[in-house]
C-alpha cells in the first residue's frame, strides 16, 4: 500500500477552510469520506480492544472480545429497555458497549469532519508537560468502494468492515447525534494505516488551537451536551462555557 496522504495546517482557520469540500459530500456516504479525530498526532489507529489486550499479551483476541461482550450483557440487565434485542444482534451489542467504554473491535468514525475535530480537540491533555504538539483528523475515502447498504456491513478490506448504526436492531442515540459510522477491525492490525493505504488521509492541527476550535464548534452546535445527550454532558458543557466567559481556561 502507498504512504498515507498527510497535511499539517498552520492553525484552526486553515483547517476549517479546507473542510468544506469534504463536509459537502457527507449526505451521500457512498461517494464521500468518513472521519475520526485523535487527540495526539503520534497515536496510531488502534481499536480499544487491541489497546486493552496488547499490554496483557493475550493471544486470543476473539475470545477476549466474546468474554467482554457477554459480561456486558449480563451486567446491563435491568439498565437497558432493549436488552433482549441485544442478544439477537451481536453488532448492536458491540456498538452500544463501545459507546459506554467497553474495549471492542469497533472503531468510531463519523460522517462529519467537524465532529471528528471536536473529539480530537476535546480530548487533548492540556497540561504543558504532557500536551501533544498536534491533533489529527483522519479521513477515509469510501468513494471507490461499493455502495454502502444501510442493512449490512460493507467489506472494505480483508480486515475492515464498515457499518452504519441505523442497520442495528437497537437504537443508539449517541451514534445518531455523532453521525457515527463504525469500522469493525476483524483481526489485530498494528499498522491499520498500511492496511487502509491510499484510501486514508490525515490532517494535523496544532493542539494549541484547542480553545479557538472548541469555541467555534460550540457555536456550530457541536459540544458534549449534544453529542452525548446526558445530564453529565450538559454539566460538562455548562462548566466549559462559564470557564470561557470567565477566562479561566488554558
Amino acid at each position: 500500500m502507498s504512504e498515507v496522504s498527510r497535511h499539517r495546517y498552520k492553525d484552526w482557520p486553515a483547517f476549517m477552510a479546507s473542510m468544506g469540500i469534504y463536509a459537502s459530500k457527507r449526505t451521500h456516504l457512498q461517494r464521500g469520506f468518513i472521519f475520526r479525530g485523535q487527540a495526539d498526532a503520534t497515536w496510531p489507529l488502534r481499536t480499544t480492544l487491541d489497546r486493552y489486550t496488547d499490554p496483557l499479551f493475550i493471544p486470543d483476541r476473539k475470545a477476549v472480545s466474546a468474554q467482554l461482550l457477554d459480561a456486558f450483557l449480563k451486567e446491563s440487565r435491568g439498565l437497558l429497555s432493549g436488552t433482549e434485542a441485544l442478544y439477537d444482534d451481536h453488532s448492536a451489542t458491540e456498538f452500544l458497549a463501545r459507546h459506554h467504554g467497553l474495549p471492542t473491535a469497533i472503531m468510531d468514525w463519523t460522517e462529519s469532519p467537524y465532529i471528528a475535530a471536536y473529539f480530537a480537540m476535546a480530548d487533548v491533555i492540556h497540561e504543558k508537560e504532557q500536551a501533544p504538539k498536534d491533533v489529527t483528523v483522519w479521513a477515509l475515502d469510501l468513494s471507490t468502494k461499493d455502495h454502502l447498504d444501510d442493512s449490512k456491513a460493507m467489506i472494505f478490506s480483508e480486515l475492515v468492515e464498515v457499518i452504519l448504526p441505523r442497520s442495528m436492531a437497537v437504537d443508539n442515540e449517541r451514534a445518531f447525534e455523532q453521525q457515527s459510522v463504525f469500522l469493525r477491525i476483524t483481526d489485530d492490525e498494528p499498522k491499520l494505516e498500511t492496511e487502509l493505504g491510499i484510501y486514508l488521509r490525515r490532517f494535523d492541527i496544532p493542539a494549541s488551537e484547542r480553545l479557538d476550535a472548541l469555541q467555534q464548534l460550540d457555536q456550530m452546535g457541536i459540544n458534549h451536551r449534544r453529542l452525548f445527550r446526558s445530564l453529565d454532558a450538559a454539566a460538562q458543557t455548562s462548566q466549559w462555557r462559564v470557564s470561557c466567559i470567565e477566562g479561566i481556561l488554558r
